[in-house]
């Protein structure tokens, strides 16, 4: 990768959607869809950790690379997952 490929790290979290945005979010989910089948990663790693009640911890994972120029791209799909994210340098 080039050093103006920036990426977006979303991972799962516990905040609850609002019905205010429905109709915004149905708007967009043709966009989503599109980009997460071209540029987007989703993975589900299992971990060994003794403190769980199974002794394994899963790491869910979505991934989505771009250059500098489409970080707007990643902008948006953080927006539109509502989860914890990190728009990183690459």
């Amino acid at each position: 990768m080039t050093s103006d490929s920036f990426r977006i790290i979303l991972k799962t979290t516990n905040n609850v959607m609002g019905a205010g945005n429905q109709q915004e979010r149905l708007e967009t989910i043709g966009w989503v869809v599109g980009f997460i089948d071209g540029e987007g990663c989703f993975s589900v790693s299992l971990h060994k950790n003794p403190t769980t009640r199974l002794g394994w911890q899963v790491m869910p994972e979505f991934v989505a690379t771009q250059g500098e120029k489409s970080i707007l791209a990643l902008e948006k799909l953080k927006t539109f997952f509502w989860m914890w994210s990190n728009i990183c340098e690459s």
